[in-house]
């Protein structure tokens, strides 16, 4: 990174990227009915958090970091709580 020079910015945040574990968080349900999941998702301390949505009858979110998932979150306030037991283990 010493000869980037300008770009030893934009060198480090992709190697920060690439050394971190991924955090993701898959929702079952509608979009709709999984909006206070993904609000509560963008407030966790992880930029590069990857959301998908599953069409389902029965509302969860599963939050996992690299291979280590936490159990399933019923409703939105367990999100952080999932996030941080997953970060713990992996972080």
């Amino acid at each position: 990174y010493g000869d980037a020079g300008p770009f030893a910015a934009t060198y480090a945040r992709a190697l920060d990227r690439f050394l971190a574990p991924e955090v993701s968080l898959r929702l079952t349900g509608s979009p709709e009915t999984t909006a206070e999941f993904r609000e509560a998702a963008f407030r966790l301390p992880a930029p590069l958090i990857s959301i998908a949505t599953q069409p389902s009858s029965e509302n969860a979110a599963y939050v996992c970091c690299g291979t280590v998932c936490a159990a399933p979150v019923r409703d939105a306030a367990g999100i952080r709580d999932a996030y941080d037991s997953v970060a713990r283990v992996t972080g």
